[in-house]
């Protein structure tokens, strides 16, 4: 393979949270099929939560994410999309008929474990499924824990997601089946088997609309809720959203380091003297990211003024495109393709050999997608490169055969930079009550 070709290959994109997602696996996969089919079962809208006791914190965020990072799949896109809710304080957050019958963690438990601590910060048990969240601080990652009812029967647990850091972890552990533990139960470690975490768990409640779980914005039918609690002595915000059908929020603007397929503005909070706050990704697994904390201010602080600019969907879509391959290096053409209501332009067509394979690079134009509704970032295909600068698809590389004159290809999955903002303006008492 000669620098040219090498090149072209080296410049392909590799989702940041790849290595994160390969985690997860087939059963977290599984699971969120069965999520799926609980919530298409349902025929009438009800939220399901558990009174919010000042300062009780459950920090329950299900992490849910596949391998693939193509969700063309009708019926994973769907799964994905109606994952359930964990939110601190609250509990699971769901479309439903009827409440299930499910127990989750009121509060965060902490222990220590060795020379570090680990907290248990959430817990959702029901019939069908166990979903376990941890983050731990100078203690080696775990792949199991072991769930002991009061009977002593125990459980293990498997490891289903893990994020890390040099010195700290967040692990999410999932059981399929029947966890027949009651509102009782205490967490073993294997690695520190004179560890005993004692848990209590509650049933979940309801509310009638998103309004109740906190300050609810709409634009453009997406429409977002800031929940607010407290974690330790820092303000935590947890967003739960509803989209239309046809697509699925990627990034609320709290991959800070951009999103998995190119940057947006970030989320923003100021008190209510106009003052930037910086804020901290939690470390909790979830797809998006859906959770920040920050610290609060001087006792003169009233509002907090949290700010969503844009957020990053995907649309489902796909679309083949065919068209007639140069025969000279590059050629200049002016052919647009619709992709889930948006136009794409291919703007030139550049024909290249290595090695006796022939390879077109094709070069594109996202710049008449920009609407009301946002402006196409990216989509799905092989050997795509994104502009450094703006974070956008520039070109990408498809292989071809020598004697045909036509480039037959298919992309999918638009990523979208929705334009918001969606503004809340939240007292600092709501973070206690």
């Amino acid at each position: 393979m000669n620098d040219k070709l090498k090149q072209e290959i080296d410049n392909i994109p590799v989702p940041r949270n790849l290595h994160q997602r390969s985690q997860l696996g087939v059963q977290s996969a599984l699971a969120e099929m069965n999520a799926y089919n609980k919530i298409e079962q349902k025929k009438k809208r009800s939220i399901w939560m558990r009174p919010r006791p000042r300062r009780a914190i459950a920090a329950l965020v299900l992490g849910i994410t596949i391998v693939s990072t193509a969700f063309f799949n009708t019926q994973v896109f769907a799964a994905l999309r109606n994952a359930l809710h964990f939110v601190p304080g609250i509990g699971i957050v769901t479309d439903s008929k009827e409440q299930s019958e499910m127990l989750i963690l009121p509060q965060q438990v902490d222990a220590q474990v060795g020379e570090g601590s680990i907290s248990i910060t959430g817990m959702m048990v029901d019939e069908e499924m166990s979903y376990i969240t941890v983050t731990a601080s100078h203690v080696n990652k775990l792949n199991n824990l072991t769930v002991v009812n009061d009977q002593g029967v125990a459980y293990t647990v498997s490891s289903s997601q893990l994020t890390y850091t040099t010195d700290k972890w967040a692990g999410t552990f999932w059981y399929k089946g029947t966890l027949d533990i009651g509102k009782h139960a205490k967490i073993k470690i294997d690695q520190f088997p004179e560890v005993s975490i004692p848990l209590t768990l509650i049933e979940s409640k309801s509310v009638s609309s998103y309004d109740e779980l906190g300050e609810t914005v709409v634009v453009d039918d997406v429409q977002i809720s800031a929940v607010a609690s407290l974690s330790g002595e820092k303000a935590r915000i947890s967003l739960v959203s509803t989209v239309p059908d046809k697509f699925m929020i990627d990034d609320y603007g709290l991959n800070f380091t951009g999103s998995d397929y190119a940057p947006i503005q970030h989320v923003q909070v100021w008190d209510d003297a106009g003052k930037p706050i910086s804020l901290e990704r939690g470390m909790a697994n979830s797809s998006p990211v859906s959770e920040f904390l920050f610290n609060m201010s001087d006792l003169n602080t009233k509002n907090y003024i949290i700010t969503i600019p844009e957020i990053n969907v995907i649309y489902q879509d796909e679309a083949a495109v065919s068209l007639d391959l140069p025969k000279e290096s590059k050629k200049d053409v002016d052919y647009i393709f619709d992709l889930a209501g948006f136009p794409i332009k291919i703007s030139a067509i550049e024909r290249f050999q290595e090695n006796g394979e022939e390879w077109a690079k094709v070069y594109v134009d996202t710049s008449g997608s920009a609407d009301t509704r946002g402006l196409v970032r990216d989509f799905s295909i092989d050997g795509r490169t994104l502009n450094d600068e703006t974070g956008i698809i520039d070109h990408f590389v498809v292989k071809v055969e020598p004697t045909s004159n036509k480039l037959q290809f298919t992309v999918s999955n638009p990523q979208v930079a929705m334009k918001g903002p969606w503004t809340f303006k939240l007292p600092v008492d709501s973070f206690t009550k």
